[in-house]
């Protein structure tokens, strides 16, 4: 019995950590070492505009235009290429505004929120609607992720350290590490286009595709989570860029038992006020090896 709950309970970690992947790698991680990050010792992540009026459109628009490549619409770039592009997005990520959708496979879910890539490490904060599990809001600081919903007791914040081997996430590894992970995407790459430039929402946006292995997205995993992933052999990724080389769309195909990724970035730069819940109101995550009926 305890060898078929921890079976189900490894599969719905790593639904939700593609899941979780491609929120937190999509964005990026404001992978730059030397980025300016909170000096404050408290869990907690508070970045304002003010701070953005020099933002990554100020500072990063001469040097985006010349990092993109050099393509027609519907020519095909290098893996290289592409790359470039996705991690120059992540050096230059700041705050944003978020949302995210997870559809036509058996982990649907739905979200909204604000992401902060200038904390170290990187913070999250949604509020989201996850299939068979309800209402869920999600806090990710200081590498814990907080999570609140009635199918978890609803009073309090549940606590799940991403570095503690025994929770559900730490099968998962580097897997929800966004940096981990973004390295992983592009040197999975094994093709790419150049789309256009495509109106979305009112901007100007260039328009990319890339195949991604995905032996390479999950190598550090387990075999038997690798296993039970249920994600397609290669993954067709889409990313839109704005003028300033940010990430403003994306989607993924994770095939039939995940479904389709996709989300938006907006209002780079923008306030965050993201903290970790009080400790008064928070509990730890129950062993998998408790008892649970069935």
């Amino acid at each position: 019995m305890t060898a078929r709950l921890t079976t189900r309970r490894l599969k719905r970690s790593v639904a939700a950590g593609a899941a979780a992947l491609t929120l937190l790698a999509a964005a990026g991680c404001g992978g730059d070492d030397d980025s300016t990050a909170s000096d404050s010792t408290d869990t907690s992540s508070s970045s304002a505009s003010a701070d953005a009026s020099t933002s990554p459109s100020d500072e990063a628009s001469s040097d985006s235009e010349s990092d993109a490549p050099d393509a027609e619409a519907g020519e095909q770039i290098s893996a290289e290429e592409f790359g470039g592009l996705v991690k120059k997005a992540l050096d230059d990520a700041t705050t944003a505004n978020v949302t995210i959708d997870t559809s036509g496979g058996a982990a649907g879910l739905s979200g909204t929120g604000q992401v902060d890539y200038e904390s170290e490490p990187p913070a999250v904060k949604m509020t989201a609607t996850i299939a068979q599990m309800g209402d869920i809001d999600i806090t990710l600081v200081d590498n814990t992720f907080y999570l609140k919903s009635s199918a978890l007791g609803g009073d309090k914040w549940v606590e799940v350290p991403l570095d503690d081997p025994n929770s559900p996430f730490g099968a998962l590894g580097d897997q929800l590490d966004p940096a981990a992970g973004l390295e992983k995407l592009v040197d999975g790459v094994q093709s790419a286009t150049y789309v256009g430039e495509e109106d979305v929402d009112g901007d100007e946006l260039d328009h990319y595709t890339a195949s991604v292995d995905t032996a390479t997205l999950l190598k550090d995993l387990p075999a038997e989570a690798q296993g039970s992933s249920g994600l397609p052999a290669t993954v067709e990724y889409e990313m839109w860029f704005d003028q300033d080389g940010l990430i403003r769309k994306f989607s993924a195909d994770l095939g039939s038992t995940v479904g389709t990724t996709s989300g938006t970035f907006d209002d780079w730069g923008t306030d965050v006020d993201i903290e970790a819940p009080p400790a008064s109101e928070v509990t730890q995550m129950p062993s998998l090896g408790g008892s649970t009926a069935g």
